[in-house]
This record gives C-alpha cells, structure tokens and sequence, in this order.
C-alpha cells in the first residue's frame, strides 16, 4: 500500500531515475578495480530470526550508493573538521558510500518492507525541492510531524553528556575516517535483552562478521529471547585489531547460568 501511495507522487518518478545504488563495493588493486559483494559474510555479517513469532516482521538492507563528493566532503569537514580531498580516491570512489539499515515492523510487515526495498534510494536521491509536496502529501494522509528529544535512542545517536547533538549529516559521515573494528546493528530482539557491551564483546574475537552476528543473535535467544530478532554486523579498518579484555565474560556466564535455570522452572 505504501509503495502504491508513493508511486502516485510525481517526485518518486525523479527518484527512480536517478538512482544508482548497487549491491557491491568498488576496491582498487594493482590489476585494477574488483567488485565486492556486499552479501558476502566477510563483508556483512547478517543473522536473522523469526523466534516464536507466527511472523517475521524484522528486514534489513544495505546497498552501496552514489553520493556527491563535494557535499560528503562539505559534511565531513563540518561535522569533524577533516579536510577529506575527494581527488586523492579517484572519481570511481570518492562517492562511494556503503548504507546500512534495520527495520522492525511493529504490529505487521508492510511499512519495514517498503523501507528494506526503498529507502537506500530515496536517501541517495532525495531532492529537498521535493520536501513541500511531500509534506502536503503526509498532512493529507492524516500524517503529522513531531519532534522527539532524548529517550531510549539518544545515547544509540550521540554522547549526550560528552557530545553535542548530531544532524543527518553528522550521522551519516561518523565512521568515514575512524579506524574503529566494526559496527553492530540489531533489532529490539537482540537489545531489549542484550546490553551494548555485551553486543560488542559478543563480536569481538569472532573470526568473521557472519560468526560474531550469529553470537550475538545465538546468545540473546539462549537468556530466553523470543521475538524477531536481527543482527549485522560490518566490519571496519580495525578488524581483527581489537585489544583490551572481554569485560562482560563473567556477566554473560552468570546470565547463562540463570537462564538454564528459569527454564528448567518453565519445565516443572
């Protein structure tokens, strides 16, 4: 249904024309440019489970898209203050940007189904020109906007204590030149049951990005997680480089233990 409303739109035939994302990575090498699967488990780690739901309402996507350079390198310079030179990657790369996304479907699958298809697209595409037409087309909906400070999700976007708050722009440049190992995406699957360190000592001695997804997901469904629950995880410039002790072993141990036992009340 959302996708039929959206196609009505004459700003989504823009859109579809001028896309140009792709499900591979361009790398350079002395014989010249390969392609690299971004479905590959080496490059994202992805595990998926329905649980003891009838249906699966969790979809992810990813997608490589093509994005201005001289508007990447405006951002980066904003939000960072690195002086990044697009020409010293070359034009086959410089705009290259891989787009990660995991969508969960509250109460049925069309809307994270429309996203998982669309929205890697829409955000390469997007024409601000076409934001008050989309506005008057939401409000006409019956759609409405408000803006949410703080919650649940803040510290997931920013340091609130330590840092100020990030734009689209900020967010979408953060890990362009950090040598951090990896990052982790999961559904409320995984969180609601899983802290943050936890996720990442899950997938910090795992010998590829498939292995350390599939901890963390085999994990949170060991302390008795039964909703739909996804994990990916992309590996960064410091995989395989990672240091310092696994600070949650003993946490994760004692949980596991406390879980058998429930479950062997549950069987009573």
């Amino acid at each position: 249904m959302a996708l039929r409303l959206l196609n009505t739109r004459k700003f989504n035939s823009n859109i579809q024309n001028l896309a140009r994302y792709h499900d591979y990575v361009r790398l350079a090498t002395p014989g010249g440019v390969i392609r690299v699967p971004l479905a590959s488990p080496k490059v994202i780690g992805i595990a998926n489970s329905r649980g003891n739901r009838s249906h699966q309402e969790d979809f992810y996507g990813f997608a490589t898209l093509s994005l201005d350079p001289e508007e990447l390198r405006v951002s980066v310079k904003k939000s960072h203050g690195v002086d990044w030179d697009p020409r010293k990657v070359g034009d086959a790369f410089s705009g290259q940007v891989v787009f990660v996304g995991i969508y969960d479907g509250h109460g049925g699958s069309a809307v994270s189904q429309y996203l998982r298809q669309e929205l890697h697209g829409i955000f390469e595409s997007v024409n601000k020109a076409a934001i008050p037409e989309l506005f008057a087309w939401i409000k006409e909906l019956g759609g409405y906007f408000k803006r949410f400070k703080g919650g649940a999700l803040a510290p997931w976007i920013h340091d609130a204590e330590n840092m100020p708050p990030m734009d689209l722009e900020a967010r979408a440049t953060e890990a362009f030149f950090e040598d951090w190992a990896y990052l982790v995406f999961v559904s409320d699957g995984v969180s609601s049951i899983l802290s943050d360190e936890e996720v990442v000592d899950l997938a910090r001695n795992a010998r590829d990005p498939k292995s350390a997804a599939e901890s963390i997901l085999a994990f949170a469904q060991e302390l008795g997680g039964d909703d739909n629950a996804t994990a990916l995880v992309v590996p960064l410039a410091g995989w395989g480089k990672i240091q310092g002790p696994d600070r949650t072993k003993e946490l994760r141990e004692y949980r596991r233990q406390q879980a058998v036992g429930s479950e062997r009340q549950r069987r009573m």
